[in-house]
C-alpha cells in the first residue's frame, strides 16, 4: 500500500503538527536477550482502516456488509483528519454499493448520503452538497416521517446550504419548519434546536433584519453556553455571528474587544485554521477596517488567508471570503497589491460559482474602484 504512505506523508508535511497517532505506521527495533534483532511494524489508525477496507473490498466485494462498515469507518476517520477529498471518494463508493445492495431509500443508504453531503459541504462544493442533502431530506420525510430526528438533521443541513447559496427565502421557510419540529421532538432548549435557531437568525441577518437577529443571537449565545459550555464550535460560531451583527449596526467599539477575545478562544480551542476560527478572524478584520485601522486589518487578513489556504485549499469559499475582504482593505489603503488580489479572487469565484455570482460581482466592484483611482 505505497499510496497510503505517500498520502499521509503529504498530509503531515502540510499540517506539520499531526499527532503521533496519525502516523501511517511506526517501526520499533530491539534486540532479544539471545542477540536476535527484531523489527516490529505497527500500522496507524488511518493506514490500518484503509488497508482493511481495501482487503474487504477486494475479497468480499463492495456490497458485502463488512466492506460497507469498514468503508464508513475509514471515511469517518478521514473526515476527522481533514482528508476530505479522499473521504468524499470513499463515501461515493459506499453509497453506490448501498444503493445496489439495500436500495436508494434504505435508512442506512440515506445515512451515508447525508454524510457524503456533509463532506461535500466541508469541501466547499455547495451546489452538489445541496442536491444530495435535498434528496436525503425528501427521502427521509417519506421513509422516516417529518419529525424523525434524522429527517430534522437533514433539514437543518439543507437550510445551511441554502444560506450558503443565498437562497434565503427558501432557507427561512425550511428552517422555521425544522426549528418547530426540533422544539417538539427535542425540546426548545436542546443544543440541536438552538443550533438550528442560529441558522434561522443568520437568515434574518442576511435579509437585513439586523436588530431582530441581534436580539436572537444574544439569547442564543446564552442558551448555547448553558447547554454546551463556553468554547464548543457551535458556541464560538454563535458568538462570532452576534458580533458580526454588532459591526453591521456600527457598534464596532463594543464588538472589537470581544472579537479579539473570541479569536483567542477559538484559536486555543480549535486551531488557527479551523473554519470557525477563520470566520472569527475575518470578523475581527471587518471591525478593524470599520475603525480605519487598515494596516492592522491587512496584516491580520494576510495571515488568515495563509492559514486557511493551507488547511482548506485556495478555492474554498471560506478562503475566498477572506481574500475578498483583503482585496477591499488593500484597495481602501491604496495598496498596489489590491488589483492583483482582486483579479485572483475574481478568477476563483468564477471557477467556483460562475461569472454571475454575487461574490464575483463584489470583486469586480473592487477592481473598478482600484482602476478608477
Amino acid at each position: 500500500m505505497a499510496w497510503g504512505f505517500r498520502r499521509r506523508q503529504r498530509a503531515r508535511k502540510r499540517r506539520k503538527a499531526a499527532p503521533e497517532s496519525d502516523e501511517p505506521f511506526t517501526v520499533t527495533s530491539f534486540t532479544k536477550d539471545d542477540g536476535t534483532p527484531v523489527i516490529e511494524i505497527s500500522l496507524g489508525p488511518m493506514m490500518g482502516l484503509g488497508l482493511g477496507y481495501e482487503a474487504y473490498r477486494d475479497e468480499l466485494g463492495l456490497t458485502d456488509p463488512r466492506t460497507i462498515d469498514a468503508g464508513k469507518a475509514y471515511a469517518r476517520l478521514l473526515m476527522q483528519q481533514h482528508e476530505t477529498e479522499t473521504a468524499v471518494s470513499i463515501y461515493r463508493e459506499i453509497l453506490s454499493a448501498q444503493r445496489v445492495a439495500l436500495g436508494a431509500e434504505h435508512a442506512d443508504t440515506l445515512a451515508t448520503q447525508h454524510s457524503l453531503a456533509f463532506a461535500l459541504y466541508s469541501l466547499g462544493d455547495y451546489p452538489e452538497a445541496e442536491r444530495l442533502q435535498r434528496l436525503t431530506y425528501q427521502a427521509r420525510r417519506k421513509v422516516l416521517g417529518p419529525l424523525h430526528p434524522d429527517t430534522l438533521d437533514s433539514g437543518g443541513n439543507l437550510g445551511e446550504l441554502l444560506i450558503r447559496l443565498r437562497r434565503l427565502d427558501e432557507a427561512r421557510q425550511l428552517l422555521r419548519e425544522v426549528v418547530d419540529g426540533m422544539s417538539t421532538v427535542r425540546g426548545s432548549d436542546a443544543a440541536e434546536t438552538l443550533g438550528c435557531r442560529m441558522k434561522l437568525a443568520n437568515v434574518e441577518h442576511l435579509l437585513g433584519h439586523r436588530a431582530e437577529a441581534e436580539r436572537e443571537y444574544r439569547d442564543l449565545v446564552t442558551g448555547l453556553e448553558r447547554a454546551q459550555g463556553p468554547d464548543t464550535p457551535t458556541v464560538l460560531q454563535a458568538r462570532n455571528n452576534h458580533l458580526a451583527i454588532l459591526v453591521d449596526l456600527q457598534r464596532t467599539r463594543e464588538a472589537l474587544p470581544e472579537l479579539r477575545r473570541l479569536v483567542k478562544a477559538a484559536t486555543k480551542a480549535l486551531g488557527a485554521a479551523d473554519p470557525v476560527t477563520v470566520h472569527a478572524r475575518h470578523g475581527l478584520a471587518r471591525a478593524l477596517r470599520q475603525e480605519g485601522r487598515l494596516d492592522e486589518a491587512a496584516r491580520s487578513l494576510t495571515e488568515t488567508v495563509g492559514d486557511a489556504t493551507e488547511a482548506l485549499g485556495a478555492d474554498h469559499p471560506t478562503v475566498l471570503d477572506a481574500r475578498t475582504l483583503l482585496a477591499e482593505v488593500l484597495a481602501d489603503a491604496g495598496n498596489p497589491r489590491a488589483e492583483r488580489e482582486a483579479r485572483e479572487c475574481l478568477a476563483a469565484w468564477e471557477r467556483l460559482h460562475g461569472p454571475t455570482h454575487a461574490n464575483a460581482e463584489r470583486v469586480r466592484g473592487v477592481l473598478r474602484h482600484v482602476r478608477g483611482r
